[in-house]
């Protein structure tokens, strides 16, 4: 028997929509390219978690009008829906730890004109890529990017009653975190979702005002029949195995 992720109020805290909040309506996770089962511990290795993780297909006040903007989550402890809409307010990239680096990897892996291809440079596959992004993006906002051996965020091993962490998406997560060292960007946005004005998770997207300006989304198909139609959370709404 599972239980979804009891949202924490931790690092959200009590922070609420503001005057500047514009609309995001989530459609689903990228399942057909960029996007997958995961598990792996964010205990520290006292149990395994998993659910669907990647890259999130988003709009804001409808736009674009064609495609989607991507999005990543930043809090691994709250949920998002999909097939849902928030008042999202723009937040600047030093609310959560290490902006600057996560930043750099979002646009750099799935912003607006990014150009590296992660599953082309590792010979995997685009839904491992997935993955490994949104995993290295929480290890690094939540455990500074101490990798995968350590700290709250860590991998799992198959066997005695565990799934394991997949082989690719370590790599992916080690080799992210290794070349981002360092590096910083300003070219992308936090985000925080509220319900009826309480929060309930951060994002991080497109640059407020590129995407106010600009109808160009990365090029990524519809689910269509995927048969992922029926879920009613994704992202961060793991299931706890007892």
């Amino acid at each position: 028997m599972t239980n979804l992720l009891i949202a924490s109020t931790v690092l959200l805290g009590a922070m609420t929509a503001s005057a500047s909040s514009i609309t995001m309506d989530v459609d689903t996770l990228d399942f057909a390219n960029r996007a997958g089962k995961l598990y792996f511990s964010e205990n520290g290795g006292q149990s395994e978690i998993g659910g669907w993780a990647g890259v999130i297909q988003v709009r804001f006040d409808s736009q674009p009008s064609s495609g989607f903007y991507d999005s990543l989550c930043v809090d691994l402890f709250h949920n998002i829906s999909v097939y849902s809409t928030y008042q999202v307010t723009p937040q600047s990239l030093d609310t959560i730890n290490n902006g600057g680096r996560v930043a750099w990897l979002y646009s750099n892996w799935v912003g607006l004109g990014a150009t590296r291809n992660l599953a082309s440079s590792l010979g995997i596959s685009g839904n491992e890529a997935g993955m490994g992004l949104q995993l290295a993006v929480w290890d690094i906002v939540h455990d500074g990017g101490d990798g995968l051996l350590q700290g709250l965020i860590r991998s799992t091993a198959a066997g005695n009653g565990l799934t394991g962490t997949n082989a690719n998406v370590v790599r992916a997560v080690n080799h992210l975190e290794q070349i981002s060292m360092n590096q910083v960007s300003a070219n992308a946005a936090i985000y925080l979702d509220t319900v009826n004005g309480i929060a309930t998770q951060r994002q991080i997207s497109v640059p407020f005002a590129l995407m106010t300006t600009s109808n160009a989304a990365v090029d990524t198909p519809e689910p269509g029949t995927l048969g992922l139609a029926g879920l009613a959370l994704a992202a961060v709404v793991l299931a706890r195995r007892k």
